[in-house]
C-alpha cells in the first residue's frame, strides 16, 4: 500500500469520526425536541460529561416547560452517575496502609454510599 492510499484512508476515517460525533452536537437552530433527543442519545451511549452539557443546553432552551423538567431529571441522574463512577473508581484503587505490613486501607462500600444517597 503506497503513502497516498494510506493518507486517503486516514482522512476517510477521520471524517467519519467527525461526522458521527457532530451528529450529536446541539446546534443553533435545533428545536427543543431535537436538542433533547441528542442529549438522551449521549446519555444512552454513556457519554456522561457530554450529556451534562447537552441537558444544560436543553434546560436553557426549554425553561418553564415539561421538557425542562425532564431535562432536569436526567441532568441530576447523569451527575449522580458520574459521582458514583468516580467513587467506584476511588473505592477500587489500592491505597497503601501507613503501617508496614498492613494491607490496603479499608474504604467505605460503594453499595452503602448508594443506599445513603437514595
Amino acid at each position: 500500500m503506497n503513502v497516498t492510499t494510506k493518507v486517503v484512508i486516514l482522512l476517510l476515517v477521520a471524517l467519519t469520526a467527525l461526522a458521527c460525533s457532530s451528529r450529536h452536537t446541539i446546534r443553533p437552530g435545533d428545536s427543543i425536541d431535537v436538542a433533547y433527543e441528542k442529549a438522551m442519545g449521549l446519555y444512552e451511549r454513556e457519554r456522561y460529561s457530554q450529556a451534562v452539557n447537552a441537558f444544560e443546553t436543553v434546560l436553557s432552551m426549554a425553561r418553564g416547560t415539561d421538557m425542562a423538567a425532564d431535562a432536569q431529571y436526567y441532568l441530576r441522574k447523569v451527575t449522580l452517575t458520574i459521582v458514583l463512577i468516580s467513587l467506584q473508581q476511588a473505592n477500587s484503587a489500592d491505597l497503601p496502609g501507613t503501617i508496614p505490613g498492613m494491607s490496603a486501607v479499608k474504604k467505605p462500600s460503594l453499595w452503602k454510599l448508594t443506599l445513603t444517597i437514595r
